[in-house]
């Protein structure tokens, strides 16, 4: 209105028919109220409207987290649609706007990518200049005295999925390390190492690769890990230095697009990241869980405190999350901070990103024809192969030495087989060293089999004999061995096995000089997929090889020592019961096998294979190691096959069928086994079948001496 015309006149001062202009009067303030009142309604409205977006972003996280369990049972599939597209309409806007920046900040990073390689292929020179000058200055700074912490910036390429992309401007105080299955380019910027740990999807053995840091990266303070698809172009010690200054164990980026797991869920289904039902399983446990968060990780760039000890168990769970759900890490990150109660520190905040930063270029995962690959070739450098270098057989007597004085204890479980058990205990007398001692769990043996063991344990110090009158089934007598055990290493073996000379202390070595390794076996003629030259399953028995024609165990053993690598040994998520051991720290914090479930054995081990990988131990196998197995001779064939049915389906029921397959393929396609099992094959030209080694030796043993007589009070290694 006009600040002239007042709002309510008094009657009758105005024009109308009604005296004193009563009507005109009336007439103009009922015109007045009702623009005012629209105009009301309107404000009413869009404070409404402005509430209810504040509103829906605070209820979103608390929909997505019960949407499955409550809302899903109570509320019909029609009214569910119609809610969550009102809650998310309301965000749209915000979202589409942030769509548009990242494509304008991934636009810019191609740009920074492509003029970064530009620059240095046209000035190689002066780049190789520059390369020199770091490995001069690292060196130099290696050598002196120094305050700064030894950091480590490392990546992962398996099977050539992403190009091998060199710093703009390489950092003396960094490292830059590359873990590759293939052979690589010797740049003088990325160190080459080789990825041990093997899956049968190259996508999670590089998630190995970052998620354990704390094993592969042992000497190192910080471990920076990029993923393969991002260049560094400019400084990124300002990161660093703002990392140590929080005190924060981790560091790492807010997503720039979406804020909860749930929403990624969302994403990967929509975009067929991975197998739904995969997802919405991971989702729902984490549901279940009452797991919420807002602060949802991009984890192409993190900073990880390797002496903080919180950042080890972190990585431990946040693998199991990997290895038992989705390999799409950025699911379980948050899930596994959440678990330890850690907080991260963020090195970007949010919009910004390692998109959009100017210290890095993300592109797309490209693996060859790129200005990357052409800078390589220009630089004239040699390839190198990462498995490569001297044999374990040239090492083994120095590497054997550091072994010597580690008490290892050996638990034979006995369950009848008198001839192989005889032949078992004479191998191990034969290998036996001065701080090695035999714990053996009679099981129920018949009569003979029962004076046997009683008179080889006679008048020995380093014999230790348990004897239960009834059979009480495999896996309790292996929990009863382990009970009884000291050793820092304790081994299992059958009684139905052969071993060579300093068997245990190279299987004590694998473990031991293997970082993080709490469980190893050795590679044998029949231990499933361990077994060298043939692995795979034929009729109701797993491969059962016999020796090449004119070898005995102990050449197959030394010819293990020359096919493999000394300090390669491959990293696996199964190792085979028949020799398993396990070391005391192992021991201790994974406790025994699961008699409950596996009663008669057969699963037994592989489920304590998961545990132990779930409680945070690597497996290794010691591929310089032959024990022979003549294979089970405690239970006939349709027994067997009964326990290893049941054995199946409760591994399937406790850790996933998916996680149970999942880590068979892998030790089916391993590469490093899969070469031992070449190289054996090799010897095996002649199809001449030869009799097997236990019935040569059966023949050979026949007249002799009793095993007590001979070794009776032996002390230290005892001949035979």
């Amino acid at each position: 209105r006009s600040p002239d015309v007042p709002l309510i006149r008094p009657l009758g001062t105005g024009p109308g028919p009604w005296p004193g202009g009563v009507q005109s009067d009336l007439m103009g303030l009922f015109s007045r109220l009702r623009g005012n009142l629209c105009r009301a309604v309107k404000l009413a409205w869009w404070l409404v409207i402005g509430l209810f977006i504040r509103l829906a972003r605070i209820l979103l996280p608390y929909y997505q987290r019960y949407e499955t369990t409550h809302i899903r049972a109570l509320v019909p599939a029609r009214v569910r649609s119609a809610m969550e597209r009102r809650l998310f309409q309301h965000l749209k806007g915000a979202r589409d706007q942030t769509t548009a920046e990242q494509a304008q900040a991934a636009v810019a990073a191609v740009a920074r990518f492509n003029a970064s390689l530009e620059r240095r292929l046209s000035h190689i020179h002066d780049y190789q200049d520059q390369i020199a000058q770091y490995v001069t200055k690292r060196s130099a700074l290696m050598s002196e005295t120094r305050d700064l912490p030894l950091i480590a910036v490392y990546t992962a390429i398996c099977e050539d999925y992403d190009s091998i992309k060199l710093p703009d401007m390489p950092d003396a105080r960094l490292d830059y390390i590359l873990f590759v299955n293939k052979p690589a380019p010797d740049t003088g910027i990325w160190q080459v190492r080789p990825i041990t740990y093997f899956h049968e999807d190259p996508t999670r053995a590089a998630r190995f690769v970052k998620t354990h840091p704390h094993m592969l990266l042992p000497e190192y303070d910080l471990a920076i890990w990029i993923d393969a698809n991002i260049m560094i172009v400019g400084d990124i010690y300002p990161l660093v230095e703002d990392f140590l200054a929080s005190g924060k164990p981790v560091g790492a980026v807010p997503h720039p697009l979406r804020t909860s797991v749930f929403e990624e869920v969302d994403a990967c289904i929509r975009r067929k990241k991975e197998d739904p039902e995969i997802l919405r399983e991971q989702a729902a446990r984490y549901r279940m869980a009452r797991f919420a968060h807002e602060d949802l990780i991009e984890s192409n760039l993190m900073i990880f405190n390797l002496r903080d000890e919180r950042v080890s168990h972190l990585l431990d769970t946040w693998w199991t999350e990997i290895d038992r759900y989705s390999k799409r890490d950025q699911l379980s990150l948050n899930y596994a901070l959440m678990q330890h109660g850690l907080d991260w520190y963020r090195l970007m905040e949010h919009p910004d990103s390692v998109r959009s930063h100017a210290a890095f270029a993300l592109v797309r995962h490209e693996s060859k024809g790129g200005l990357e690959d052409k800078l390589i070739e220009a630089l004239q450098v040699p390839y190198v192969d990462p498995y490569a270098g001297p044999t374990y057989a040239a090492m083994k007597d120095e590497r054997i030495a550091a072994q010597r004085l580690r008490r290892i204890d050996i638990v034979v479980c006995v369950h009848n087989a008198l001839n192989e058990v005889r032949l078992c205990l004479d191998s191990l007398v034969r290998a036996r060293r001065e701080h090695h001692r035999f714990i053996i769990i009679d099981d129920g043996s018949d009569a003979a089999t029962a004076l046997y063991l009683k008179d080889f344990a006679a008048g020995a110090s380093w014999v230790e004999l348990h004897r239960n009158e009834q059979a009480r089934g495999y896996t309790k007598a292996a929990n009863q061995g382990l009970a009884a055990s000291k050793g820092e290493l304790v081994i299992l073996l059958n009684s139905d096995t052969i071993v060579s000379e300093d068997w245990a202390e190279k299987m004590a070595d694998a473990v031991f000089s293997t970082p993080g390794a709490g469980i190893v076996g050795p590679l044998s003629n029949a231990a499933s997929h361990q077994s060298i030259p043939d692995h795979l399953s034929s009729g109701k028995q797993t491969a059962i090889n016999e020796l090449p024609p004119g070898l005995t165990s102990e050449d197959m053993d030394r010819y293990c020592e020359q096919w493999t690598v000394a300090g390669v040994l491959p990293r696996v998520p199964l190792v085979h019961g028949f020799c398993f051991g396990i070391t005391r720290h192992a021991l201790e914090k994974v406790g025994f096998f699961d008699e409950d479930s596996f009663p008669k054995g057969y699963g037994e081990e592989n489920d304590y294979c998961f545990r132990a990988a779930d409680a945070g131990f690597g497996l290794v196998i010691a591929t310089h190691t032959l024990v022979f197995h003549a294979k089970s001779r405690s239970y006939s064939d349709p027994e067997r096959l009964v326990f290893r049915k049941a054995g199946t389906e409760a591994l399937g029921r406790i850790h996933g069928r998916a996680r149970v397959w999942r880590a068979v393929r892998s030790m089916q396609e391993n590469p490093m086994l899969e070469n031992m099992r070449q190289r054996a094959r090799r010897l095996s030209s002649s199809a001449t079948p030869m009799p097997s080694l236990f019935a040569r030796l059966l023949r050979k043993r026949k007249g002799h001496m009793t095993v007590s007589k001979r070794h009776r009070n032996a002390g230290g290694r005892t001949s035979a």
